[in-house]
């Protein structure tokens, strides 16, 4: 094969020479020329390339890592889709595990393409303003839980609403992040997220939330699953589909052993991106030891508080007072900015569980005005 390669490169040149020769001796290069010298040069850079089978099964790769949490990259990475162009055509997306655990959550992304004129271009999802602090609204907190957003320097750069339409009266603030959650299977949950996750695009949604509580009944708030029908919904419905088109939000269990015992049900089978955390207590050094817990079990996920508020559950339910929230809520959310992806609030809305022991609630019943705690969880850093 080099021999004939070679045998042909040599004529080639030979060719080209005795054009040179004879253009000279003519003084002027005519069009007949023109056309031969052009296939000489064809047929020495056709012999100076590899033979095509080579590798037939060779593609061409480069590496992206994702960058870290910022005010100009507020979701800390574009969905698991993000789109890649390739001169107008989209290009394939393949998660790259790592093992190492980083401060900032990263991973890769390889993309393939077979154009040699590929040029990627990452498409960044518009919304949040890097702020990490969110609003868990309601039907009770109608349209009053925009008023939120009045408050000067506030920290709100996402919501959520334990459902999966954002359109309470037609009118979302603009670049404020809204997460869809798949409540659970009962009601009408799962027939709503079919129709609600086609405007997920349109409402630059990064992150979809999995089921609220499944080891809680619906009386309480929770989706009342099954630990077998939680994992096998939860392929159902985020396995498939969304996981190429946003972040996953693992089911939010009422504590962490819950949801490592989800985890371990799902035997490696259960796609997730977001740990999330639900913390009741009076003590900020516990949901400290409950981050450490999250940390240490799940290294490198990014972790969400999508709940918290100062209260005791127990055999008794311990109750905190107005100056007791205040006091938590503070250097609760100081922990919070320093160790978490997002977190929330329990919750902007007047009363809580219908419960008026219940001091949590950030706005007055009654007129629904923003008080004291709800002005000062927006302005917490």
């Amino acid at each position: 094969m080099h021999a004939i390669r070679f045998h042909t490169a040599a004529i080639a040149i030979i060719c080209c020479l005795s054009w040179l020769l004879v253009s000279k001796a003519e003084g002027g290069v005519g069009q007949n020329r023109m056309v031969k010298r052009a296939k000489c040069i064809r047929q020495q850079r056709a012999d100076q390339s590899p033979p095509s089978n080579t590798n037939p099964a060779a593609t061409r790769t480069r590496q992206y890592t994702r960058p870290p949490i910022s005010a100009g990259n507020p979701s800390g990475y574009p969905p698991r889709s993000a789109e890649f162009t390739d001169d107008g055509v989209n290009l394939g997306v393949v998660e790259t595990p790592t093992d190492a655990p980083s401060a900032s959550p990263s991973s890769s992304v390889v993309l393939t393409s077979d154009s040699p004129k590929s040029t990627a271009v990452w498409k960044a999802s518009p919304g949040g303003g890097g702020k990490k602090a969110g609003l868990g609204w309601n039907e009770q907190s109608g349209t009053q839980w925009k008023q939120f957003l009045d408050v000067p320097n506030n920290q709100f750069g996402w919501t959520y609403n334990w459902a999966s339409s954002r359109n309470s009266d037609g009118k979302y603030p603009e670049g404020l992040n809204y997460v869809p959650m798949l409540h659970g299977n009962q009601d009408n949950h799962p027939a709503e997220w079919e129709t609600n996750k086609k405007n997920f695009k349109d409402w630059h949604v990064t992150h979809v939330m999995s089921f609220n509580e499944p080891d809680k009944p619906k009386d309480v708030g929770g989706s009342g699953m099954p630990l077998e029908l939680a994992v096998e919904l939860h392929k159902k419905y985020f396995n498939a589909e969304l996981n190429k088109e946003y972040k996953i939000v693992a089911p939010a269990y009422s504590g962490l052993e819950g949801f490592k015992s989800w985890l371990k049900a799902c035997n490696d089978g259960c796609l997730y991106d977001v740990v999330p955390i639900h913390f009741y207590g009076k003590n900020v050094k516990e949901l400290e030891t409950v981050l450490n817990d999250a940390e240490k079990s799940f290294p490198g996920k990014p972790l969400w508080v999508t709940e918290i508020g100062c209260i005791a559950y127990g055999k008794e339910t311990s109750f905190c007072t107005d100056e007791e929230v205040k006091s938590f809520m503070t250097e609760a959310v100081e922990i919070l900015q320093a160790r978490t992806e997002r977190y929330s609030w329990q919750g902007s809305f007047a009363t809580f569980d219908g419960a008026p022991d219940n001091k949590n609630n950030m706005m007055q019943p009654g007129d629904f005005k923003i008080n004291e705690k709800g002005k000062l969880y927006a302005t917490a850093t």
